[in-house]
């Protein structure tokens, strides 16, 4: 039946991001997912997935010399991809602090394909290096957006640290200037908050949710308004712990309802919806023996996944603020091959985090018209993480589509894999009940 179809699919949509299901999540997507599965109506159920492009071999490179900014070579090209103009890369911290003049500006395994969009996490660290190398970065980044007439999504740091997060705020009001109004996507007032609660002390936890968030947030909008910002969105990017509460988390870790809440009834549409969706940290779909392995690896990076997250997020945002279309952002998504540092491995299925594998999610984000299920309004922008492997609280993650800055060649070089073709999640596989 329709309701014992959605229970069981309603298992992998209210995933943390690098973490478990939660036991609050569960139940709550339950409770929305499966409203009104006592009626006599009659429903046929489709659980669809954007079939996964075909992909070729060619020997034209997807390097173009006669293009300004760098580009990867490969072998391998895409034939497809779709919504380009509203999705863009996210910059991680190798290619930002050690070659910011290598940014892509054309997207790895297409055919001369310029990138709409970045997503900046920070605007520096002192760590990386003195303001001669900050103000060369800035440049290099200057240069890339006024190159590609493109957006940029600015991160603004939230720690326990308020001064050094005062500091970075300075140095982000100074990059927006330098950058114009025009190349303003939005500004992230913090990354994954939801989440920041494992690793830092519960006074931290307790000061910042209680009183600095929403004061900071507050502080933050107004000085973008004094600089002539008044109408650049913003926004806070969560994992998929928010999913956790009703209709967002809220406990001790984050009190993510109450901020959001706020945020809304002060700022309305200014206000974005932002989502990590990531099903490389869902522990459902992690393969358990050589018989679901295959199942397993294409269903995690079918695109499916990515659009239930979000459909379940859009009826949250409803429970919010009543209305269907407030805006959507992806804040990341992506696929690491190998896997991350601290993921399991699975030696009974290399088909995991093969390069097939690490393809084919890349071939799913490039191909989603950013579409959702049930005619749901789907995302606004999208971002790709990310342009080079790096490291995330000191562990190694193999995210890139470059492998490293000194690479002439995209990560995907050649058609050797195969992508996964053609795979279509029409009913729930075993591995879900």
């Amino acid at each position: 039946s329709l309701c014992q179809i959605l229970l069981l699919v309603s298992k992998v949509l209210a995933m943390d991001a690098r973490s478990t299901l939660t036991a609050a999540a569960v139940t709550l997507v339950l409770s929305i997912t499966v409203s009104g599965c006592g009626t006599s109506t009659t429903t046929t159920a489709t659980i669809t997935t954007t079939t996964m492009t075909t992909s070729t071999r060619t020997t034209t490179t997807t390097f173009d010399p006669k293009y300004p900014l760098y580009s990867c070579s490969s072998n391998f090209k895409m034939k497809n991809a779709q919504a380009l103009s509203r999705k863009g890369m996210c910059v991680d911290d190798t290619t930002f602090q050690h070659c910011p003049d290598k940014m892509p500006g054309l997207w790895p395994n297409l055919n001369h394909k310029e990138i709409a969009g970045l997503r900046l996490f920070k605007p520096w660290r002192p760590e990386w290096g003195d303001d001669a190398a900050r103000k060369r970065a800035w440049a290099a980044l200057k240069t890339w957006v006024t190159t590609n007439n493109a957006k940029v999504l600015i991160g603004a740091e939230v720690t326990c640290d308020k001064r050094n997060d005062d500091t970075s705020w300075k140095l982000n009001l100074e990059l927006m200037q330098l950058l114009g109004k025009e190349h303003i996507l939005g500004v992230a007032v913090g990354n994954e908050m939801d989440i920041y609660w494992r690793n830092h002390p519960p006074t931290c936890i307790a000061e910042l949710w209680n009183t600095r968030y929403w004061s900071d947030l507050q502080s933050r909008v107004a000085d973008m308004d004094k600089m002539g910002f008044a109408d650049t969105k913003v926004t806070i990017v969560w994992a998929m712990s928010v999913l956790g509460g009703n209709p967002w988390k809220e406990d001790g870790q984050a009190r993510v309802n109450t901020l959001v809440t706020n945020a809304y009834k002060k700022w309305h549409d200014r206000w974005v919806w932002s989502f990590n969706v990531y099903s490389i940290w869902d522990t459902n779909m992690y393969p358990t023996s050589p018989q679901n392995c295959d199942a397993k690896s294409k269903a995690s990076v079918a695109i499916s996944y990515t659009q239930n997250i979000l459909a379940t997020a859009r009826k949250r945002i409803k429970q919010t603020t009543g209305g269907d279309h407030n805006p959507i952002w992806v804040g990341e998504n992506g696929w690491s091959s190998p896997m991350p540092q601290g993921h399991p491995l699975f030696p009974f299925c290399k088909q995991y985090d093969s390069m097939e594998t690490f393809k084919a999610a890349y071939e799913a984000f490039m191909n989603w018209d950013l579409s959702l299920p049930g005619g749901l309004t789907g995302p606004e922008f999208a971002f790709y993480f990310t342009m080079r492997n790096a490291f995330n609280g000191g562990a190694q993650e193999h995210f890139g589509l470059i492998d490293r800055c000194e690479d002439a060649n995209c990560k995907i070089y050649t058609a050797k894999s195969v992508a996964h073709s053609n795979f279509t999640m029409e009913q729930p596989p075993d591995f879900i009940m």
